[in-house]
């Protein structure tokens, strides 16, 4: 929800929100008791008030309406905050990245597939876990599995960066070696004796093949 603070004597607020809580409650004029209670009056983006005093959705607005089963969600093609429109296939658009993008597919993979009880006698990274995915087109296929190998990448350099931070040896290190421009040499002696290699290769890049020189 794009919201901005206004001025209650100057503007005409929409509702009161409580910026430690999170509350919101329809803006009524003279109501002292939730500034009392910290709340401050804001503006709902393209949302008006009618001769009747309700809150409306501005006619006028560049939102749309596209939900017939809620019609509190509006879909909008130029961003309120920054004005960068949308509409076009070259801007990235607006999605809800908790159900639909490759990222929340990324985590579903890896969920699945951690979920998984892992083959004691094999030696691969996964232990032996795997996840089948099926696409109805190979290019959209191609696409998506680089996705995943990229993002399991990110993923697991998070780990292991989080993990040689835990190290007691690390810790014992003098202060100004382990400041994160000096890291990168006990990151490459942290993952040669784990036997994994966070980078890949890409185009123009040996990013994959150095690490594995300088380990």
């Amino acid at each position: 929800m794009a919201t901005y603070l206004v001025n209650p004597k100057n503007d005409d607020p929409t509702h009161w929100l409580n910026p430690i809580s999170g509350g919101l409650k329809t803006f009524e004029k003279n109501d002292d008791k939730l500034t009392k209670l910290g709340f401050v009056p804001i503006k709902v983006v393209d949302f008006v008030r009618d001769d009747d005093g309700n809150i409306i959705f501005d006619s006028l607005s560049t939102g749309e309406q596209f939900h017939d089963e809620d019609p509190r969600i509006i879909d909008f093609k130029v961003d309120p905050g920054t004005g960068t429109n949308h509409s076009g296939s070259n801007i990235p658009q607006i999605t809800d990245m908790e159900t639909r993008g490759d990222d929340a597919f990324s985590v579903a993979i890896n969920t699945i597939t951690a979920a998984q009880d892992p083959v004691p006698e094999s030696t691969t990274s996964n232990r032996g876990r795997k996840t089948l995915i099926f696409s109805d087109g190979r290019q959209r296929a191609a696409k998506l599995a680089k996705h995943l190998s990229s993002a399991s990448i990110l993923d697991e350099s998070r780990k292991l960066l989080f993990s040689l931070l835990q190290q007691e040896w690390y810790k014992s290190i003098k202060k100004k070696n382990r400041v994160l421009t000096e890291i990168y040499p006990w990151f490459a002696l942290w993952c040669a004796y784990l036997r994994v290699n966070p980078f890949e290769n890409k185009e123009g890049r040996e990013d994959g093949t150095q690490f594995a020189f300088d380990q």
